[in-house]
């Protein structure tokens, strides 16, 4: 009997390509001279005789277009037999093989995001760069192309992943070739999407309220602080109430601003709140979920707005009160006017300290200074000592800090009438005593 042997890349089917290649879809070695008669067949289908003269080596059997529509696609029985030159037929069992002719290439594989991630479903916005692939066939290898065909890359499993980015109509293609080597089409329908896996983050926040300018101020328990937190993109908030941690050992909660690029907070400073520089250290999620429309997650962060906001709470002591020099046995008119002060009071730096002269049975007049960490001079105008008389003075002082605390502490008293203090129900008073005389 003759040896057949099936052609290149036949082994795993052939295609029309294959099967009519002129390399053979087998070869056939049988006796130089020899008539040798190799048949095609196929159940069921047609049936197709290659008739070749022996050479003594391998032949290449090739078949034509015609014949692949006789045969018909399927599993292909192959055999042959040889009558030698001196017309003696073999007697030995033919030759055979087989192989599956396959001359029809797949469909288009199907593709579909792996998850339409975020506030729709359908909206093909999502952070999830994984597309799924679908019909692929048994044995079939396949290609996905980001680029709308210019490039192929080869996939594995049923899925592949793309860059972050936009996507047009087509742009993302699948094509697969199948066990014979049929390459398909490609499927260059897959609609439009975007993948977006970069979360919102902070480009700005701001702070506003009474006592507050420009993100700066003083204030105190009970002051109202909006923060406004400004987002790179729209930021939704659902499923909770968020809330900040600040500095100042308070919290703010979430009033408004879901599915926008502007978050309100709500701050009420607590009766021991303090700090120097309001700052955000954390935002707290709680149960809530806060993302953008591919839904991306709006992480904690930090942040100092602009200004500086001091949140102080604690009342400040009574202001410290001197006599002016020379005034200790008595103010001339000329010593209670001079530029020195008649008195000097020191108080909390920006505290708005008010001065009160008094006489028993005569007039009363107030000074108001602000603080500034030191003592200042009080001075009285001529006016002034009209209004007061002359006699012993009484002079207090009380402050109220920058941040709107008036004193509160208990003062100590003295008979001293050089210096001494007041001690009233609700403030402490710093005071002194002095005899004016003007003449």
């Amino acid at each position: 009997a003759p040896t057949l042997a099936l052609g290149t890349g036949v082994a795993n089917g052939a295609t029309a390509a294959e099967a009519t290649q002129g390399t053979g879809v087998v070869t056939i070695s049988g006796e130089s001279g020899a008539t040798i008669s190799v048949t095609f067949s196929r159940t069921g289908g047609g049936s197709v005789t290659k008739t070749v003269t022996g050479s003594g080596s391998a032949q290449a059997v090739t078949l034509a277009a015609g014949d692949l529509n006789t045969l018909g696609d399927g599993s292909i029985s192959v055999s042959a037999t040889q009558t030698d030159a001196a017309g003696n037929a073999q007697t030995a069992a033919a030759a055979t093989t087989s192989f599956t002719l396959d001359t029809v290439a797949p469909a288009a594989p199907g593709l579909a995001l792996a998850a339409d991630t975020g506030l729709s479903s359908t909206d093909r916005l999502t952070n999830n760069s994984t597309i799924n692939v679908s019909s692929l066939e048994s044995g079939a290898s396949w290609q996905y192309s980001t680029d709308s065909g210019t490039s192929w890359s080869a996939g594995t499993g049923s899925s592949f992943s793309v860059a972050a980015g936009t996507y047009s109509l087509g742009q993302v293609q699948v094509r697969q070739t199948d066990q014979a080597g049929n390459l398909g089409p490609a499927n260059i329908a897959f609609a439009a999407f975007t993948v977006d896996t970069l979360a919102p983050s902070v480009t700005s926040v701001t702070t506003s309220g009474t006592g507050i300018t420009a993100g700066a101020g003083f204030l105190k328990a009970g002051s109202v602080v909006t923060f406004t937190v400004n987002t790179s993109e729209n930021v939704t908030i659902s499923g909770g109430t968020p809330t900040l941690s600040l500095s100042s050992g308070g919290s703010a909660s979430y009033t408004g601003g879901s599915g926008t690029t502007a978050l309100t907070f709500s701050y009420t400073v607590g009766a021991t709140d303090n700090t120097s520089d309001l700052t955000i250290t954390a935002l707290n999620a709680n149960t809530a979920t806060l993302i953008d429309a591919a839904g991306n997650t709006f992480a904690t962060f930090a942040n100092n707005p602009a200004g500086t906001l001091v949140i102080d709470t604690i009342a400040p002591a009574a202001p410290t009160l001197a006599l002016g020099t020379g005034v200790a046995n008595g103010a001339t008119a000329a010593e209670a006017t001079q530029g020195t002060g008649v008195v000097t009071v020191s108080g909390e730096s920006g505290a708005i300290i008010s001065v009160t002269f008094s006489r028993t049975g005569g007039g009363s007049v107030t000074k108001t200074v602000t603080g500034s960490g030191s003592a200042q001079a009080v001075t009285l105008a001529a006016g002034d000592l009209t209004t007061l008389g002359d006699g012993s003075i009484l002079v207090s002082a009380t402050q109220t800090d920058a941040a709107g605390n008036a004193q509160t502490a208990a003062a100590a008293t003295t008979s001293d009438r050089k210096s001494t203090r007041l001690n009233s129900s609700h403030t402490v008073i710093s005071y002194a005593v002095f005899c004016l005389k003007k003449k």
